[in-house]
């Protein structure tokens, strides 16, 4: 099986002008509430980025037509569709992952660890594996990105025992596999079932 990781650089939405057009484009009325509840201009256009870039992804996957609800940890999901997608934004980035089976997909921004308190919330081979690398920043957006991407696939966002699951290795008895795509500045990390594969998509929004 193969599924599908859309992404694209969203920070052209930052302008007020393709703002609006973008904003006039989005067909889902919750999402454009929630683009619209952002303070800031760039959360505004991240959350908007991302609702197009869903939309955009749907109808390359042949769904011009579809109904979102949320299941009981708030992930959106698509309703009467034997189809799973997972969303995430970062930095400049949108990320947009299709797939027939359950998919949990992160982008973060790589920036310097400046503190080594967010360890604690890694497990302690995770934790060694951050201090002993000579770019802690890039390994650590690794594992972070698949701690998130694994909880969004199992539908507990991050609310599950980060510390005591280590993702540094791949095991053959694992029930999931990660897929990594490390691009201008970004670590997207996309989680699956294990004999499925992913296609990263550079995709340009209809803007």
């Amino acid at each position: 099986m193969e599924a599908v990781c859309h992404w694209a650089d969203v920070s052209f939405l930052k302008d007020p002008a393709h703002f609006r057009h973008g904003l006039s484009l989005l067909r889902n009325k919750e999402r454009k509430e929630k683009a619209l509840a952002f303070r800031y201009e760039n959360g505004r256009a991240l959350s908007l980025g991302v609702s197009l870039l869903l939309e955009q992804a749907l109808r390359e996957a042949g769904i011009t037509e579809f109904e979102l609800s949320l299941e009981p940890q708030g992930k959106p999901a698509l309703v009467h569709q034997d189809l799973h997608f997972s969303l995430s934004h970062s930095g400049s980035f949108a990320v947009c992952a299709l797939s027939c089976s359950p998919i949990g997909a992160d982008v973060e921004l790589i920036k310097p660890l400046r503190t080594q308190g967010v360890l604690r919330f890694l497990h302690p081979d995770e934790a060694a594996e951050i201090q002993q690398s000579e770019d802690p920043a890039l390994a650590f957006i690794r594992i972070w990105t698949r701690k998130e991407s694994y909880g969004k696939r199992n539908g507990t966002g991050i609310a599950y025992d980060m510390k005591g699951i280590s993702f540094l290795e791949a095991h053959s008895e694992d029930p999931y596999r990660f897929h990594e795509l490390c691009i201008d500045g970004h670590m997207i990390t996309v989680c699956t079932g294990p004999q499925e594969t992913v296609r990263f998509v550079k995709t340009q929004l209809p803007v």
